[in-house]
């Protein structure tokens, strides 16, 4: 369950089923509780029922942008938890979407595994 004191909780919303594996791997295997879903509306909808300590949230969901999602929660959420984005694109031309989006971290897929682990253990403590 979301919020439980043992683990952390995080909800990651991707349409990638790879990027759903990889990071089920490496943060379960971190002993963290990940839940998955494919679009920002699920987001909004959980983000109001369960207590998550970070969200993991693609720049290119299909029925929204990333970033205005995460604007939208940092705007409207009290005590939100830290947001990390996920890009396919080039990482100097997302600073200033980043900048305005309200998130504490980008990410761009295809990082080395301990890179994920040091940003996320990062954004938990």
């Amino acid at each position: 369950m979301p919020g439980s004191a043992e683990q952390f909780s995080i909800l990651l919303a991707d349409d990638d089923p790879q990027t759903h594996l990889l990071l089920r791997e490496i943060l379960n295997e971190e002993k963290y509780n990940l839940y998955s879903v494919k679009n920002g509306k699920e987001v909004l909808k959980l983000i109001g029922h369960f207590g998550y300590d970070l969200l993991i949230l693609d720049v290119s969901l299909p029925d929204i942008d990333g970033y205005l999602l995460a604007k939208k929660i940092s705007r409207n959420i009290s005590n939100k938890p830290p947001i990390l984005l996920f890009t396919v694109n080039d990482m100097p031309l997302e600073q200033e979407s980043f900048r305005k989006s309200g998130a504490d971290a980008i990410m761009q897929k295809g990082v080395s595994v301990d890179e994920i682990k040091k940003v996320v253990d990062k954004l938990l403590k």
